[in-house]
C-alpha cells in the first residue's frame, strides 16, 4: 500500500468518525505514472477498437517471411489505413466513406490517437483482458511508427497514455493532488469483524470523495470529472 499514516483522521467537520486504518500517502507522488480511469465514452471508443481490431487479419498477411519488403510495405498501409477508416466509419459515416475518395487522414489524427490512447490505457488497467487483440494493436502500431511508413500515411497514431497528473492540470484541479482530505478518500476501507463498523467507514469514505469533489468544482471540471480522478488514483491503492 505505499507509505501509510494511522489516523485517528477527521475529514472537513464531518460529523465524523475518526479513521483508524493506515491511510496511503504516497498516493500525489505516483500520479505522474498512474493511468486515469476510462469515462463512458472512453468505454465506447475502446469497444469500437476491439470490434475493428478483431475484424482485422492485419497480422496475418504481414507476419509473412516470404514477403519482399516492397509487398511488406504495401500491406501494412493498406492494413493500417483500413484500420483507420473503420475506427472514423465506426462514428461518422459519412467521414469515413469520404476517405475512399480522398484517403487523407491527417484531419483524423487527434481522434484516432485519442480512440487507440483509450485502448491501451484500459490494457495497462486491466492486464489480464485483450490478449489477442491488443497484440494485434501492438503489431500495428509497431508498424506504423516505422519512418517509411508514417510518411507514406501522413498521420502519427500514437500519443501518451493519460495520467491523473495530466488530467488534473488540464483540468486545473492540482491542488486536488495535495489535499490533507485525499488519502482517506483514495485508501481502501479494509475488513472488518463488526459490519457495523464498516458500513460507517464505508459511508465516511464515500461522504468524504463526494465533498472533495465539489471542493475542487470549476468552469471546466464538473463533480463527476473530480471523482474519475479521485477513483483512478484510488484503483492504484
Amino acid at each position: 500500500m505505499g507509505n501509510c499514516c494511522l489516523g485517528p483522521h477527521y475529514f472537513g467537520g464531518l460529523s465524523a468518525m475518526p479513521v483508524t486504518y493506515e491511510l496511503c500517502v504516497d498516493t500525489p507522488k505516483r500520479s505522474e505514472n498512474i493511468p486515469l480511469r476510462l469515462t463512458h465514452t472512453e468505454r465506447k471508443l475502446m469497444r469500437l477498437v476491439r470490434a475493428v481490431i478483431s475484424a482485422s487479419n492485419y497480422t496475418d498477411l504481414v507476419d509473412d517471411a516470404s514477403l519482399s519488403p516492397a509487398k511488406r510495405l504495401s500491406l501494412q498501409l493498406k492494413g493500417i489505413f483500413s484500420v483507420c477508416v473503420g475506427l472514423i466509419a465506426g462514428t461518422d459515416r459519412e467521414r469515413g466513406l469520404a476517405l475512399l475518395s480522398d484517403p487523407d487522414l491527417s484531419s483524423h489524427q487527434p481522434y484516432l490517437q485519442r480512440v487507440l490512447e483509450c485502448t491501451r490505457r484500459y490494457k495497462i488497467l486491466n492486464p489480464d483482458l485483450m490478449r489477442t487483440d491488443y497484440a494485434k494493436i501492438l503489431y500495428m502500431l509497431e508498424d506504423s511508427v516505422q519512418a517509411q511508413v508514417t510518411s507514406l500515411l501522413g498521420v502519427s497514431l500514437i500519443s501518451e497514455v493519460r495520467t491523473v497528473k495530466q488530467y488534473c492540470t488540464e483540468l486545473g484541479i492540482e491542488g486536488l493532488l495535495e489535499d490533507e482530505a485525499l488519502p482517506l478518500c483514495t485508501t481502501p476501507v479494509p475488513a472488518m469483524q463488526d459490519r457495523k463498523l464498516l458500513n460507517r467507514a464505508l459511508r465516511h469514505k464515500n461522504t468524504a470523495v463526494s465533498t472533495l469533489a465539489r471542493k475542487y468544482v470549476n468552469s471546466a471540471a464538473r463533480v463527476e470529472d473530480v471523482e474519475i480522478a479521485i477513483y483512478s488514483l484510488a484503483d492504484h491503492n
